[in-house]
């Protein structure tokens, strides 16, 4: 009751008594313009307005009359049980029974309790925002990969965005239009939406109170040494937009949790702000599923996935992003919803993982895995397979698995193919780094003498990403620091050098190539990104110190023209190829 306490007056308060509670209210998070006359936690008695007011002193009356000559004691109000369609479709029928028309659209909703004791008065016009999808101020908590391109999507089609971010050297970049990650497309559509006002950046989400009525929260959510997921950063948030919640909004939860998290984590929590869900607030799961460097283009041709606590709320989070697009797939339960995301990204694991033991079973035999697979797909229109890497990385296929694990134990299933598929995944860069180093030795270099360059740091390389987090070119680096190899050097067509610099290693740009070739004993392609197959790997050979060794993780190359050259060795997926006999 204390919510709309503020708001309550005796028959007996002169109207000047009266108009102090209306042009307080505000600061209190309460309308202005209506009073509710009785005592809270009583049936209500009545209500004034402001234009009942003038309307007496037209009359002829003073600011010290009392009240209780203006009270309106048939007011109508809504039961705080019905939905927020409901309301809507019950206010012209309201008005039109009370003999109400006449006065046009109802400008307050004022809602009650089974006893009638009034628990919430509301702006009509809030309501109106909430059925208008780009009429809404959308504040999105987190502005990372998955944050910033959804939120400057949204302004650029229409919505008013407060972007959350706690890291200040963030924000200061962001409010100057620069990204603190490459995305294709990102800084002129961030630069627009600024321009335009449409875009707004805050450290906090207390800044969005009042103003947004739909908090998406985008934070990370990674795993633990046990595999378990860290959900501390989403606790923080929910907890944070519980404290500003109002009747009306809609919570929407985009990152990556096993099945049951936004039910039985972030409702409760959400809950604290004494709302109910489904009554007075809706809550809805909608998977972020967009590849890193094309985020942008999917998020406004991807079919989007919509799970709600109710159908109310997968309805309001489905109407929210048609405006983005069109392929909207709504399911029938937060559950399904947080399933998919899991489905997409372990399966995705799980096939790479194929391909990626295949190559190391091939290497037994030293046979080119890369081949053997486009034979398999040749003319093969089912299921084709996908080539391997040196790993499977980034912050959502090395975690999704571990996930859906999760969740596969507490069905009663303790041993789930995508967590297997990982064990490969993981298997892989250290065995690279096991090969590289085991040919070192062969020619009779040892670890500590000798000189590698990385080229790819990032966790992929097309399409073209600075994100290296959980990168395989990191466990590689790491692997190869456990043989002894310090004098390590790398590079990444989009990464900063100072980033890379960071990493404790000698760090150089991709127009510097040539340079960072110099005196290498081995060099190592860890991911794809297209420039480097424009590079003269034959310049960088005559760069480099004996015994030459060139790891192409990618198929960049064609192993067998490059092994001709002299006293080159060539790790493939799978097969070695060496120098012919006798060369150096």
């Amino acid at each position: 009751m204390s919510k709309v306490s503020a708001l309550f007056v005796d028959e007996s308060a002169s109207l000047l008594d009266v108009l102090g509670v209306m042009n307080e209210a505000p600061a209190r998070g309460l309308p202005a313009g209506i009073a509710l006359v009785g005592s809270a936690g009583k049936p209500l008695r009545g209500v004034v307005t402001d234009g009942d007011i003038r309307r007496g002193l037209v009359r002829g009356h003073t600011l010290r009359d009392p009240v209780s000559a203006f009270v309106v004691r048939d007011p109508i109000v809504f039961p705080q049980s019905l939905s927020y369609i409901e309301i809507l479709r019950r206010i012209p029928k309201e008005l039109d029974r009370k003999g109400r028309y006449r006065h046009g659209s109802l400008e307050k909703l004022i809602f009650v309790d089974d006893a009638g004791c009034a628990v919430d008065v509301v702006d009509f016009y809030r309501y109106w925002q909430q059925q208008q999808p780009t009429a809404r101020a959308i504040a999105v908590l987190g502005l990372g990969y998955v944050g910033l391109t959804l939120g400057v999507v949204m302004a650029e089609v229409g919505y008013q965005v407060l972007g959350i971010e706690q890291n200040p050297s963030v924000r200061e970049s962001l409010a100057k239009g620069v990204p603190h990650f490459s995305e294709a497309g990102l800084v002129p559509v961030l630069r627009n939406v600024l321009a335009d006002g449409r875009f707004h950046v805050h450290a906090s989400v207390a800044e969005a109170k009042g103003i947004a009525d739909v908090y998406i929260i985008t934070v990370g959510t990674p795993i633990d040494g046990k595999h378990e997921p860290v959900l501390s950063d989403v606790r923080a948030a929910a907890e944070a937009v519980s404290r500003v919640l109002k009747r009306g909004d809609i919570v929407i939860l985009r990152s990556t949790v096993q099945v049951g998290t936004c039910r039985d984590v972030v409702k409760p929590i959400l809950e604290k702000s004494g709302l109910a869900v489904d009554r007075e607030f809706l809550l809805a799961f909608a998977p972020e599923r967009t590849l890193e460097g094309k985020a942008l283009e999917e998020l406004r041709n991807l079919p989007q996935v919509i799970g709600g606590h109710n159908r109310e709320a997968a309805e309001k989070a489905a109407s929210i992003f048609r405006e983005l697009t069109d392929a909207v797939i709504i399911m029938n339960s937060l559950e399904e919803a947080e399933m998919v995301k899991l489905v997409n990204n372990s399966f995705r694991d799980l096939s790479f993982a194929f391909a990626n033991e295949l190559s190391l079973v091939c290497e037994h035999f030293n046979m080119d895995a890369g081949r053997i697979i486009r034979a398999a797909n040749e003319g093969y229109p089912r299921n084709p397979v996908p080539l391997p890497s040196p790993g499977v990385g980034g912050a959502c296929l090395t975690k999704d698995p571990y996930l859906y694990g999760g969740v596969a134990r507490r069905a009663g299933l303790e041993c789930a193919l995508p967590v297997a598929g990982r064990f490969v995944n993981e298997l892989v860069p250290r065995r690279v780094a096991d090969r590289v180093v085991g040919v070192l030795r062969e020619a009779g270099r040892s670890p500590e003498s000798c000189r590698v360059l990385l080229v790819g740091v990032a966790f992929k390389g097309w399409p073209e990403t600075s994100d290296f987090r959980q990168s395989t070119t990191l466990d590689v680096l790491a692997a190869l620091r456990g043989h002894g190899v310090r004098d390590i050097r790398a590079l990444d067509a989009v990464v900063d050098p100072e980033k890379i610099a960071a990493l404790g290693v000698e760090a150089y740009s991709a127009p510097q190539w040539r340079e960072a070739f110099k005196g290498c004993h081995a060099a190592l392609f860890l991911n794809n990104h297209p420039v480097y197959a424009k590079w003269d790997i034959y310049d960088g050979l005559r760069a480099m110190a004996p015994p030459l060794v060139i790891f192409d993780g990618w198929q960049i190359f064609d192993g067998h023209d490059l092994s001709r050259a002299p006293g080159v060795h060539v790790l493939g997926s799978g097969i070695h190829h060496r120098p012919p006999a006798g060369a150096p």
